[in-house]
């Protein structure tokens, strides 16, 4: 629909001896119009990762215009939850795992970083540009323009981890997954219910 829309710049990973991940990127938009509701780089992880913890702001999503019912701590939703898409804030470390512990800790500092479910996968997005929500009839207090931006940038690591060889100050932030949480989804959808 845009075709002179496009994002330019680079994206560099380094991995060191130990298979931590280190990525560093700098993008430039160029002929870009609208706003950005989210602007960074995204991955998606396995099918079987069903856990997201981290340490920062929740345990709802928070944006820079709604972020009153959060509180920074460590924090565990399921996928399958109702509240489980959306951005987390101030986020210093987060873990995505399956229901034994296999998965990827991701480092940041104070970062925003989106979790949603696309095809029963978690995407994970390390976000350098965020627009607020707003409420109905109002705008967003934090609106990021497009044409207005030169360019976004951020830089993360990745560490995979596996099963019961969790280092121990990992477990000491978070223990191995809690199978008896199950996801919060109040809802009860009998007229469209089938086997």
């Amino acid at each position: 629909e845009f075709p002179n829309e496009k994002i330019t710049g680079e994206i560099n990973y380094a991995v060191s001896n130990k298979g931590v991940l280190a990525v560093k990127y700098k993008l430039k938009p160029i002929n870009a119009s609208g706003v950005f509701l989210e602007a960074g780089v995204s991955f998606m992880l396995p099918k079987d990762y069903n856990n997201f913890m981290w340490l920062g702001d929740g345990p709802y999503c928070s944006y820079p215009d709604k972020y009153e019912l959060n509180d920074f701590g460590f924090h565990l939703i399921k996928k399958g939850d109702i509240n489980f898409s959306g951005n987390r804030s101030n986020v210093e470390i987060a873990l995505v795992c399956d229901s034994v512990g296999n998965g990827i800790v991701l480092l940041g500092e104070r970062a925003n970083i989106s979790v949603e479910v696309i095809n029963d996968k978690i995407v994970v997005s390390h976000n350098a540009l965020l627009t607020g929500l707003s409420n109905k009839k109002t705008l967003p207090e934090n609106i990021v323009y497009a044409g207005q931006v030169d360019y976004f940038s951020g830089e993360f690591r990745f560490i995979p981890v596996r099963a019961n060889e969790w280092p121990e100050k990992l477990q000491e932030l978070f223990n191995y997954p809690d199978n008896s949480v199950k996801p919060f989804n109040p809802f009860y959808y009998s007229y469209d219910y089938s086997e």
